[in-house]
């Protein structure tokens, strides 16, 4: 009864209820994520927000709810714009008639891209490991349980949460990465029969041959082209290249391979080629130590400073 006292007396419809009590919610959520105190305004203040403050409240409230709980969010924010009208009196929704058709347009405008924003963020997949079979085989699913990599598709699996790209080994083709939606990228290098180690956030990759070379980040972006013949992982933000060199496998020891030949320099993390390709051989494991590297050309081993990069 007090409720609908509150609403008007004994003329209070069903939906009149309904609408206060979603205000009322409303109106607690709005204060707990807006730190606005929202639940103790009076008729007349709210009347003023409406009317002078509604688009930064629907940008604040977009803001705060829905990287929270997107769903909920885009239920609360109509709640209040619709509740909110119980505050105004009678005789001021005649002059608030235009308003009230312009909030939900907006409430969808400001909604709609953090909608999609987060469904890409959120979005993962998990694997799935069924050890009944003589061997074990992998799928992934996705945060709803919807299966989105079927069992004996791959029949390795590197990574145990997607959620910007993991590795898998493809049958006749190698290390491949795919996305959080199964979608396969580009192959990967491989070592230790797995995938290349990601230093810094970047990996090697292959062409659709396995014979050149670049880089991508875990991002899933490839940030150089295969188009080298030989890229060394980064250190100290840079990677030894090559064109030119050739892999070799010692026949008494066909697990490791060589790479010999070819001219050499080095790339930065952005792909740019810092320090030009001019230079026969790079010693210390190609890379710099200590802001120096060893370097061969016209068969003279000299060091080479760090700070004779290429700008």
């Amino acid at each position: 009864m007090s409720i609908v006292k509150r609403l008007g007396g004994t003329d209070a419809t069903k939906i009149d209820v309904f609408l206060f009590i979603a205000k009322d919610f409303t109106k607690k959520v709005c204060c707990k994520f807006t730190g606005l105190d929202v639940y103790k305004w009076t008729s007349l203040q709210v009347d003023k927000l409406l009317a002078k403050h509604i688009t930064r409240l629907l940008v604040h409230l977009s803001t705060r709810l829905l990287f929270f709980k997107k769903t909920l969010a885009f239920g609360l924010l109509f709640l209040y714009v619709y509740s909110g009208r119980l505050l105004i009196p009678k005789q001021r929704r005649i002059k608030m008639k235009r308003l009230q058709l312009i909030i939900p347009i907006l409430a969808c405008c400001l909604t709609v891209p953090f909608l999609s924003f987060t469904d890409d963020k959120d979005s993962y997949l998990v694997l799935q490991v069924d050890t009944t079979q003589k061997y074990e085989e992998y799928s992934y699913v996705n945060q709803k349980g919807e299966t989105v990599v079927p069992y004996k598709r791959y029949p390795l699996c590197y990574t145990d949460t997607i959620r910007t790209i993991g590795f898998v080994w493809k049958s006749n083709v190698g290390c491949i990465a795919i996305n959080n939606k199964g979608e396969e990228l580009f192959r990967v290098y491989a070592v230790d029969n797995g995938n290349d180690y990601p230093v810094d956030g970047l990996f090697r990759i292959l062409d659709e041959s396995g014979q050149k070379m670049g880089v991508a980040n875990m991002e899933g972006q490839v940030i150089v082209n295969p188009k080298y013949d030989a890229i060394f992982p980064y250190h100290d933000g840079l990677a030894a290249v090559a064109v030119g060199s050739k892999t070799v496998r010692p026949v008494d020891d066909p697990e490791h391979e060589y790479t010999v030949g070819g001219k050499w320099g080095f790339i930065d993390k952005q792909g740019n080629e810092v320090i030009p390709l001019e230079y026969d051989s790079i010693a210390n494991y190609r890379r710099f130590v200590n802001g120096k590297a060893l370097v061969l050309k016209h068969g003279k081993w000299m060091k080479l400073s760090i700070r004779q990069k290429k700008r």
